[in-house]
């Protein structure tokens, strides 16, 4: 099982993400971005383990241009934190899977 949902357009994003309750991680990224491929396995191994606490979504921002425009073009990669569909933090560029890893931790234990 596949722990990290893709959101292919912002209907889905508006469902998966704004009307969601808990903590929700959204990875913007792009194939064509190295900093993007290099923190993919992170991300996807924090999803395994966070995967009964949070939801874990992509973003490809070359599939998916309206969430790029809706989000005034993010650097890439970037990942949204959301706790019941607001954004309550955000992470830009390359940074470790502990980095990553603590604010899920503080964010699941500090409402």
């Amino acid at each position: 099982m596949n722990p990290i949902y893709n959101i292919p357009d912002l209907d889905t994003y508006k469902k998966e993400v704004v009307q969601s309750n808990g903590l929700t991680l959204v990875k913007f990224g792009a194939a064509w971005s190295g900093t993007s491929e290099m923190i993919a396995p992170i991300f996807y191994d924090l999803a395994r383990e966070y995967h009964h606490e949070a939801k874990f979504f992509c973003v490809s921002i070359d599939e998916t241009k309206e969430l790029e425009v809706e989000f005034n073009h993010l650097e890439i990669p970037t990942i949204l934190f959301f706790r019941d569909g607001e954004i309550t933090d955000q992470i830009k560029g390359a940074v470790s899977r502990q980095n990553i890893a603590s604010k899920i931790e503080f964010l699941l234990h500090n409402n």
